[in-house]
């Protein structure tokens, strides 16, 4: 039995029709999704609910706790995200949640149809407007950006942020605008968590790598790293495949901008990084390749065991004459684990025809 329309409708409101999962506003295309599945004894109530778009609803319904392949989002992480939207909805840090804020108010005890009626968009001021035009002009001193925005009403400022948020990827200086509103002391730690996680996501799915590293280079590095890692994963997968086709132009804008980002990079992806940054190492581009090589001898611990980890006897065969593969084990060797030591040892003490004659036999 699926969600009565009360339930719904009050869960839509509090979201601000976002989806709670990747934040993509749904409009009509949003659905109630049961946070613990019917079939379980999941109570048609709405803290048992969670307004989601159709594929992550996809997602959700794929779980199954019994099968060893499955979404991971546990019952109680997917509370954890919706209250969390629910609060940012009720802030009202972008224009959607400012609707939403509002229909919520006005509405609560309306009739339901009258909802949509209500949650026109609110309109902006003619100041806000003219402020919104010279920042994406570029016309504005950055370092009056932040003072000039809080001088607007939080309708106004939720205006302006919501417009840069959309002005992406394709402007670019929006990055670096919302990247300095993020970083002010007029959004709060939930506020500036949201701009970030859209930013990131806009930027993934829409961006060309001259965006990507330009949001590396304006988002610090503990801050990329407060973001969930289901996003970050994508995020830094597209980074990794961008290295790993070695485009000049490409690796000369990214490894740059990856340094000192080497703890945002989400565990399950440490070791494609590192193999990345060690194929890079080798490549003869003129800024990407020295930032490969500085990055690799900056890496945390725990992302060196995981590249010595997955390094094998086959891939050791195609780089003999890789000296920063070389480098790397001999520097960070007392990290390999027992099973791999002995290969990797091996690798660096032996003669590139000894090495081949004693693995390929095997």
């Amino acid at each position: 039995m699926p969600f009565g329309s009360k339930v719904k409708t009050e869960m839509f409101i509090k979201c601000g029709r976002l989806c709670c999962l990747c934040l993509k506003q749904c409009g009509t295309n949003i659905e109630a999704a049961h946070i613990i599945d019917e079939s379980d004894g999941g109570p048609n109530e709405f803290d048992n609910g969670i307004p989601v778009c159709f594929d992550c609803h996809q997602e959700i319904g794929a779980y199954n706790k019994k099968h060893p392949i499955g979404n991971k989002l546990q019952p109680k992480e997917l509370k954890a995200r919706r209250d969390r939207i629910y609060m940012l909805v009720e802030s009202g840090t972008i224009y959607a949640q400012v609707i939403a804020e509002r229909s919520r108010i006005s509405n609560a005890t309306a009739k339901y149809p009258e909802l949509e009626a209500n949650s026109s968009q609110p309109n902006p001021s003619k100041e806000a407007k003219q402020y919104l035009q010279l920042l994406l002009s570029d016309e504005i001193s950055a370092t009056t950006i932040v003072t000039k925005l809080s001088l607007l009403n939080n309708a106004d400022q939720a205006y302006v942020v919501d417009s840069l948020l959309s002005a992406l990827p394709s402007k670019k200086n929006a990055i670096s605008l919302l990247a300095r509103i993020a970083q002010s002391n007029i959004s709060s730690a939930s506020q500036v968590l949201l701009i970030l996680e859209q930013s990131v996501r806009s930027i993934t799915l829409l961006g060309d790598a001259s965006s990507k590293a330009e949001l590396l280079k304006e988002v610090p590095p503990d801050s990329l790293s407060s973001l969930s890692e289901d996003l970050r994963i994508v995020f830094f997968e597209d980074l990794i495949a961008i290295i790993n086709h070695d485009q000049y132009e490409q690796v000369n804008l990214i490894c740059p901008a990856l340094i000192g980002h080497q703890n945002s990079v989400p565990s399950s992806l440490y070791g494609s990084f590192v193999i990345a940054l060690l194929d890079q190492a080798k490549s003869v581009s003129f800024k990407g390749a020295p930032a490969a090589r500085q990055i690799l001898n900056n890496l945390p611990e725990n992302m060196v065991r995981a590249g010595l980890k997955i390094i094998d006897k086959e891939y050791l065969s195609w780089n003999m004459h890789n000296k920063y593969v070389t480098t790397f084990i001999r520097s960070n060797l007392k990290y390999a684990e027992s099973d791999n030591r002995k290969l990797l040892k091996d690798f660096t003490d032996l003669s590139g025809r000894e090495f081949l004659f004693k693995y390929e036999s095997d």
